[in-house]
């Protein structure tokens, strides 16, 4: 930096330069790092440990809209019965009840239309006693009309 600051206004003036870059820097970092990403549409995700529980994370997926409706489609297979939770992603949430979505033993393929009001969620897969198995899970943005949007 302090090269630069030389080359650009000679050895008397370099320190306030060097500052000036300095500033214009972190300023540009700060910028660039608090622009947000727009969600996906369409965003898939595999569960293949179905003896496990899990905790998908869906960050910054409302936008524009003060509601919007989702559409969550899970297909697969597992062994025996399990819970899928679809819940506002808060460390106290209180009063805003989970969707729950039992999935039955054996071949799973459902889809459900819901309307979500917050920015951050999250989908828990609680495996009860299900030991194997794949479930795939599509979260959908729908556009207001309820129609499916696609990625660019």
């Amino acid at each position: 930096m302090k090269v630069i600051a030389i080359l650009l206004v000679g050895l008397h003036n370099h320190r306030i330069v060097k500052n000036s870059l300095f500033t214009i820097f972190c300023f540009l970092v700060v910028s660039l790092s608090s622009c947000s990403k727009s969600p996906k549409n369409n965003q898939d995700f595999i569960i293949s440990n179905c003896a496990k529980d899990t905790f998908i994370t869906l960050n910054n997926i409302r936008e524009q809209y003060v509601s919007r409706p989702i559409s969550l489609k899970v297909s697969g297979n597992i062994d025996d019965s399990a819970e899928l939770l679809f819940e506002e992603n808060k460390k106290n949430i209180s009063g805003v009840s989970p969707i729950m979505l039992n999935l039955k033993k054996g071949k799973v393929d459902f889809k459900e239309q819901l309307e979500i009001y917050a920015q951050d969620y999250r989908i828990v897969y609680l495996h009860g006693n299900a030991t194997k198995g794949q479930l795939k899970i599509r979260f959908q943005l729908l556009n207001p009309s309820g129609d499916t949007l696609t990625d660019k």
